[in-house]
């Protein structure tokens, strides 16, 4: 995933961001009820195309319930769903 304003760290720039991303979600009273974490970590290539990473300007989100969410958090949640719901149907599961 590319950074929207890449990050220069001594000189050398991460425009990539590797993430980590966790997902929980159960029914409550009928309704759908998920929990989010997600790490996104600076990322550059070296001339060898290897991955370098700036663990220390990593960036952590967490959202611990997406009852009353709104925005950039609500829409990103309801990307998610639509494209595990797709994962599910295009596997037959």
């Amino acid at each position: 995933m590319f950074i929207t304003t890449p990050l220069t760290v001594d000189g050398e720039t991460f425009p990539f961001y590797s993430a980590n991303l966790a997902i929980s979600s159960t029914f409550k009273n009928g309704l759908l009820e998920a929990c989010a974490a997600m790490r996104l970590v600076p990322t550059r290539l070296d001339e060898q195309g290897n991955s370098i990473t700036s663990e220390e300007n990593s960036k952590s989100i967490a959202i611990g319930t997406i009852e009353g969410i709104s925005g950039p958090e609500q829409a990103a949640l309801q990307a998610i769903h639509s494209a595990v719901q797709n994962y599910i149907n295009a596997k037959g599961l």
